[in-house]
C-alpha cells in the first residue's frame, strides 16, 4: 500500500482493488444480526420485566408470601399468560448462543418464542379484544379496569402488540444467524 503522495508497489497502479481478498458475506451477515440479537434480547428482557410486574401480584400467593405491593390493582391474569414467563431463561440461552455462533440454542429460541411468546400472547390479545375495541370505538371504558386514567385491555393489548412485533423481530434474526451460520457444501458461483 503507498500512501497518497508516496511510491506505488511495483506491478500495480491501484486500479486493482476489486481483485482484492473481502470479508466472505455470511461473516458480515454474523456480525451485523449479532449485534441485533443482542438489543432485541435485552428489551425482550425489560418486557419481561413488565410483564413479571404485571404478574406479581397473582405469583406470590402462590408462593405463599404475602407482601404489600404498591401496585394498581388490576384484573387476574389468564392461565396462558404465565407461559410467558416460560422465555426469559431462554433469552439468556440465546445470547450465550450468540456469543459462541451456536445455531442449535437458537432454534430452540426460536421454537420458544413461537409457543410461549408469540402465541400467549396472539391469544391474550384474542381475549382482550372486545374490551379494546369497544374502547377505541366508543372512548367508554365503563365497567373496565383502570391503571391510571387508562382502561386496563387497551394498555395491556398495546404493550403485546409491542411484544408481539419485538418477537417477529428476534424471529426473524433467529433465522438469519442461523442460515448464516449453516455448513456450506461445495462452492457457489
Amino acid at each position: 500500500m503507498a500512501s497518497r503522495g508516496g511510491q506505488m508497489v511495483a506491478g500495480t497502479d491501484g486500479h486493482d482493488f476489486q481483485h482484492r481478498e473481502r470479508v466472505a458475506g455470511q461473516y458480515s451477515v454474523s456480525a451485523t444480526n449479532k449485534a441485533r440479537m443482542k438489543g432485541l434480547v435485552v428489551v425482550h428482557l425489560l418486557l419481561g420485566v413488565v410483564h413479571l410486574v404485571r404478574l406479581l401480584p397473582s405469583i406470590l400467593p402462590l408462593l405463599g408470601i404475602s407482601a404489600p405491593l404498591p401496585l394498581p390493582t388490576l384484573p387476574i391474569p389468564s392461565p396462558i399468560e404465565y407461559a410467558w414467563l416460560a422465555s426469559l431463561p431462554f433469552a439468556l440461552l440465546a445470547l450465550n448462543a450468540c456469543k459462541r455462533s451456536k445455531s442449535g440454542p437458537l432454534q430452540v429460541f426460536q421454537l420458544v418464542l413461537l409457543v410461549a411468546c408469540i402465541s400467549t400472547s396472539l391469544i391474550t390479545l384474542f381475549i382482550l379484544s372486545p374490551d379494546t375495541i369497544e374502547f377505541l370505538l366508543t372512548g367508554s371504558s365503563k365497567d373496565q379496569a383502570t391503571v391510571g386514567d387508562y382502561p386496563y385491555p387497551a394498555l395491556w393489548s398495546a404493550f403485546l402488540l409491542l411484544c408481539v412485533v419485538v418477537h417477529a423481530a428476534e424471529v426473524v434474526v433467529t433465522r438469519t444467524l442461523v442460515q448464516a451460520w449453516a455448513p456450506r457444501h461445495g462452492k457457489r458461483l
